[in-house]
């Protein structure tokens, strides 16, 4: 959760406009949350990256932590580090990263050059491989917490989504729509009232898939949709949203997730997308 554990927010940072955007919605969270946040870089052995990264994460550092006065507070926690390798495992094999709270990412770095983060690469092996929630940010995305998207549909990954959005929507005051969409069988026909059906269905959400929403008493909006793949109504619920949130299926045998609904729509959203794990032990 953002809002727990070790409460520290970890940045895969590598100066492309990408990774400011990123660091920036990571300062947003923290002063919020009360989280700090690591600016954290990767520098391939032999390419004189460290240094530049190193001093790009500092001038970013500082633009995060201006100073309003003499004696004033910085706006967040800011730190930084540089470690040698790929960015890729970097960012999950990292001991910055063992028992963060949140690790946040652009949707795209600055390319396939040694030492920097590849387009959109990062973003993907971490979303096959994190065991912490991850945020990918797109490089336009507006730094704000007015309203955040939630997919449920009562799976165990949903769960986690649902407890990790009501802590950020708690904690930023943003209102919340829960998006359930039913995907029929083949053999589907049309209920006789499908009003009834859809009140039905958004009563559920607010008793059974998403609970904790209501009982945090958040400002929220239940959205159930039919006929459609859970993709595309989840998407279409997003749009001009501040965030959505979808939940991560477990790792496989190999330590590696299969595709589905949360890697469609990683794809597919036009805004920060936060992707949440089950937790494990």
């Amino acid at each position: 959760m953002v809002t727990t554990g070790s409460n520290r927010v970890v940045v895969g940072f590598d100066d492309s406009e990408g990774s400011r955007r990123a660091a920036a919605w990571a300062a947003a969270v923290g002063q919020h949350t009360g989280a700090d946040v690591l600016l954290l870089g990767a520098s391939m052995p032999g390419t004189g990256d460290h240094v530049r990264l190193d001093e790009a994460m500092r001038a970013e550092r500082r633009r995060l932590d201006p100073a309003d006065g003499p004696g004033s507070a910085p706006v967040t926690t800011a730190v930084t580090d540089v470690a040698g390798g790929d960015p890729r495992e970097v960012l999950t094999g990292s001991p910055h990263t063992h028992g963060a709270s949140l690790i946040v990412t652009g949707r795209a770095g600055h390319g396939s050059g040694p030492g920097l983060f590849h387009v959109g690469s990062v973003a993907e092996y971490l979303a096959h491989h994190t065991t912490v929630p991850l945020v990918v940010v797109p490089d336009d995305a507006d730094v704000t917490f007015v309203r955040i998207v939630v997919g449920v549909d009562g799976s165990p990954a949903s769960r986690a989504a649902v407890a990790w959005c009501a802590d950020l929507a708690a904690a930023t005051g943003a209102a919340v729509t829960a998006v359930n969409v039913h995907e029929p069988f083949f053999e589907w026909s049309p209920e006789p009232d499908p009003e009834g059906w859809r009140r039905d269905a958004e009563r559920r959400i607010r008793d059974d898939l998403a609970p904790e929403l209501v009982d945090a008493g958040i400002d929220l909006t239940t959205v159930a949709r039919r006929g459609e793949r859970p993709t595309d109504g989840i998407l279409k619920a997003a749009h001009g949203a501040d965030l959505l949130v979808i939940g991560l299926g477990p790792l496989g045998p190999l330590g590696v997730r299969a595709g589905g609904t949360a890697f469609r729509t990683l794809h597919g959203a036009r805004c920060p997308i936060a992707l949440i794990p089950v937790p494990t032990g």
